[in-house]
C-alpha cells in the first residue's frame, strides 16, 4: 500500500512516499511553502518526489501548521455565537453573540424549554454578521437536545455552517467547550482551503485516493471530517512530526526534538507513547478542550530573527523573518538568520552565501564599532549561542515533562542535524538524527493511525432510584444498575466503531476501559465505560 504523506508547514512543505506493508520510506521531498497560493507549494514538493505512477496511490495524509496559525493571527470566518442557559465567565473569541435563556441543569434535564420564537429573534440579529455560527449550552453535555434543535433552526434561517459544542467534547467546562466551538467555527473555511487545494493537485496527477488529516493528538481523520471538526487539526504538525520521529528512530524513551523553520517543539516518549492533555491545550491564550499531545513549543527556528537589542545584547528569535540567503526568492521582511549562520560556516548552503556573508559582517561591524571581525569567527560565535539557546529548551523540557532520567534527544526537521548533535554534547546525552529526519513531520502524516474514543457516564437517580445514562448523543434512563450497565456498554461499542467508520477506519479493534467512583464511605457516586477503536483507512 503506497502512501502519499504531506505536511504544509509555515516554511516548508514536506513530501514522502511509504510503502505501509514494508514500513520503507520510498521517496522524500522539500519546498517552500507558498502562503500565496499554497497549491504552488504542494506542486512543487510532489514534483520533487520524482515519482511518475501517481495512479498506484493508495492514500493521501496530512499534517499542517494551517489551523494553528491562523489562531495566533486571528484568522478565519466570522463567528457569531449562540448561548443557551447562561454566559461562560471570561471572553470569548466571537465577533457577536446572543443569549437565550433555554437551560438544561447539570443532571441532563430540562429546566426550560426552547422558545423557537425567542431563537428566530435572536438569529436575526445574527444575519449578515457572520459566516458561521457556534452554539453552546450550559450542560449540552449531560443533554444536548438544545443545542441540536437550535442548530437545525440556524441552518433552516441562515444557512451558514453551524457548530455544536458538545459534538467537540464530552467533558465538563462550560467556558472551554464555548471557546472550542468558536475556534472551530473560525477555522472552517481554512482547512477548507487546505483540502480543496490538494484535491486539485490530485486530480491533476490522476490520484484517486482517501484524503486524510492528523489531529493534534496524532491520530488521522477523514479529510471531510476535518473540515467540519477543523479545530482538532491544531498541532497538527508538531503531532506528525512525533509519530514520524518515534517511526524513524525507534525510539521509545527519548524526547523529540523538532526544529522547524519558525519553532522548536519538543516532546517526551515513555514506553514509545507521548502524553495527551485530556482536559484540553491551550491555544494563543485561550483555554479550550481540544485534545493534543503535551508539546513544548519554543519561539526558535531556522528563519529567527537574530538582532542586537539596544543594550548591545543579542536576541535569537522568536519573531521570524526571511533569511538573507534566500531574500531575492521570497516577499516579506528579511533579516539575519540561524540558517545564513549555516551558510556562511558552509554546514548548510542551500541559497546564496553571499548575502549571509554580507549580512554577518554588517552584524559584526556593529558589534565591534565598525573594527568588524571575519565573516566565519562571528557566525561560529553566533552558532554557539543558538546551541546554548537550544540545549536551554530541551533542559527546561526535561523539567517540564518531569522525567530526569531522558538521555535520549531524537531530531526531526531539517535543522536539526547541525544543531541538535552539539546541543547534546552540551547536555551530556546521546543525539539519534535518524535518516528523513528533515521529513519526519510527512512520515508521521504517512504512518498514523486513527484513535476514537467514545465514552458514557452512568450515574443514579437518587429520587428514584433507577439510573441515567449520559453519552455523547443523548441522556437516556435505566430502572437497575445492571441493565444500565448493559446499555452503556453497548453505546460505547456502538458510537466509537461509529466515529472510526466516519473517521475513514476500514480495520480497526476496540478496547475497553471501565471504572466505579465511591465516596468515602463506600456510596456509589458513578461508573465510567470508554470505547477505543484503533485502526487504519
Amino acid at each position: 500500500m503506497l502512501i502519499l504523506g504531506v505536511d504544509t508547514g509555515g516554511t516548508y512543505t514536506d513530501g514522502v512516499i511509504m510503502d505501509r506493508d514494508t514500513g520503507t520510506v520510498v521517496h522524500t521531498a522539500k519546498a517552500l511553502t507558498t502562503q500565496y497560493d499554497l497549491t504552488v507549494g504542494i506542486r512543487n514538493c510532489m514534483d520533487a518526489l520524482g515519482f511518475e505512477s501517481w495512479q498506484q496511490i493508495d492514500m493521501v495524509s496530512l499534517s499542517t501548521t494551517l489551523a494553528t496559525n491562523a489562531i495566533v493571527e486571528g484568522k478565519g470566518s466570522r463567528v457569531g455565537l449562540l448561548l443557551l442557559g447562561g454566559r461562560p465567565d471570561g471572553e470569548v473569541p466571537a465577533d457577536i453573540s446572543a443569549e437565550l435563556p433555554a437551560r438544561v441543569d447539570i443532571r441532563g434535564g430540562i429546566s426550560r424549554p426552547l422558545d423557537e420564537s425567542e431563537l428566530d429573534d435572536k438569529l436575526a440579529g445574527l444575519r449578515h454578521t457572520c459566516d458561521a455560527v457556534a452554539i453552546s449550552g450550559y450542560a449540552s453535555i449531560r443533554n444536548p437536545e438544545h443545542e441540536r434543535q437550535a442548530a437545525r433552526r440556524v441552518a433552516e434561517v441562515l444557512d451558514l455552517p453551524v457548530v455544536c459544542a458538545h459534538e467537540l467534547s464530552g467533558s465538563l467546562g462550560f467556558y472551554e467547550r464555548t471557546v472550542t466551538a468558536v475556534l472551530n467555527a473560525r477555522l472552517i473555511p481554512i482547512i477548507r482551503n487546505l483540502i480543496t487545494t490538494v484535491y486539485d493537485v490530485m486530480r491533476e496527477r490522476g490520484i484517486r485516493a482517501p484524503v486524510m488529516i492528523v489531529r493534534g493528538d496524532g491520530s488521522l481523520m477523514r479529510a471531510d471530517y476535518a473540515v467540519e471538526r477543523p479545530v482538532e487539526t491544531v498541532l497538527s504538525g508538531p503531532a506528525a512530526s512525533v509519530i514520524g520521529a518515534r517511526f524513524l528512530s525507534g525510539c521509545q524513551d527519548c524526547l523529540v526534538v523538532d526544529m522547524g523553520g519558525t519553532t522548536t517543539d519538543i516532546a517526551c516518549l515513555q514506553n514509545g507513547q507521548c502524553k495527551v492533555s485530556e482536559e484540553g491545550t491551550c491555544l494563543a491564550g485561550w483555554r479550550t478542550r481540544v485534545k493534543a499531545l503535551e508539546i513544548c513549543t519554543f519561539g526558535l527556528g531556522g528563519d529567527s530573527e537574530i538582532r542586537r537589542r539596544p543594550n548591545g545584547t543579542i536576541q535569537i528569535g522568536p519573531r521570524r523573518v526571511v533569511p538573507l540567503c534566500r531574500a531575492g526568492m521570497c516577499s516579506g521582511k528579511s533579516g539575519l538568520t540561524p540558517t545564513d549562520i549555516l551558510h556562511v560556516t558552509g554546514e548548510y548552503v542551500q541559497w546564496e552565501s553571499s548575502s549571509s556573508v554580507r549580512g554577518i559582517e554588517v552584524f559584526a561591524q556593529k558589534a565591534a564599532a565598525g573594527a568588524g571581525i571575519p565573516a566565519l569567527q562571528a557566525a561560529q560565535k553566533l552558532r554557539g549561542k543558538i546551541v546554548e539557546k537550544l540545549a536551554k529548551y530541551c533542559r527546561e523540557s526535561v523539567d517540564v515533562f518531569g522525567n530526569a532520567n531522558i538521555r535520549i534527544l531524537v531530531g526531526a526537521g531539517a535543522p536539526a542535524p547541525v544543531w541538535l548533535r552539539d546541543a547534546a554534547a552540551r547536555l551530556g546525552m546521546r543525539c539519534d538524527i535518524p535518516e528523513h529526519a528533515g521529513v519526519a513531520n510527512a512520515v508521521g502524516a504517512a504512518v498514523g493511525q486513527i484513535i476514537e474514543t467514545s465514552a458514557v457516564l452512568l450515574r443514579r437517580n437518587k429520587w428514584n432510584e433507577s439510573y441515567y445514562i449520559y453519552t455523547e448523543k443523548e441522556r437516556l434512563r435505566a430502572l437497575t444498575y445492571d441493565r444500565a450497565k448493559e446499555l452503556a456498554h453497548h453505546l460505547a461499542y456502538q458510537y466509537a466503531e461509529e466515529k472510526a467508520k466516519f473517521a475513514g477506519a476500514a480495520d480497526f479493534h476496540i478496547d475497553r476501559k471501565e471504572w466505579e467512583v465511591r465516596d468515602q464511605d463506600g456510596t456509589f457516586v458513578e461508573w465510567h465505560v470508554q470505547a477505543t477503536a484503533v485502526g487504519y483507512p
